[in-house]
């Protein structure tokens, strides 16, 4: 049985930043990894690069999405991420997560279910301070 597991969300001028992760029995598994250069503003497309904000991200076996981990060049963020299934209109919102953290990396719980073959696009809802130089990945469970 695994109780915890220690993961890294970022390095910054050369001090490391972990959080753990704590879930029984089933390990959880990187589903999806962001990276955005430069300033994330408001009503942007979270994706896997910010060469490519249009991409869909498909989900190629049932899961259920449990964390999100991410560190960023800047302090106090607050923003939004507000993830979309299958879908970019506000009837396919499946979930929104909060983000109001005083340090530029954290972690954040979901407890959201997809199909295989199901898609989301993320997008970025500004509330204050934006993140900017972005890292992040979504964890989850196949099955």
């Amino acid at each position: 049985m695994i109780d915890k597991i220690k993961v890294l969300i970022g390095e910054k001028n050369g001090t490391e930043y972990a959080d753990y992760l704590e879930y029984p029995i089933v390990p959880l598994v990187p589903v999806f990894y962001f990276s955005e250069n430069g300033a994330v503003g408001n009503g942007d497309w979270i994706t896997l690069s910010s060469l490519t904000p249009d991409a869909k991200l498909i989900f190629p076996y049932d899961c259920t999405l449990k964390k999100l981990t991410w560190g960023n060049s800047n302090n106090s963020i607050e923003c939004d991420w507000e993830i979309y299934k299958n879908g970019i209109s506000g009837g396919d919102l499946a979930g929104t997560i909060e983000i109001r953290e005083a340090n530029d990396y954290g972690t954040e719980d979901l407890d959201l279910s997809f199909n295989a073959g199901d898609w989301i696009r993320v997008k970025y809802v500004d509330q204050g301070t934006n993140m900017s130089d972005l890292d992040a990945t979504l964890w989850g469970v196949f099955g």
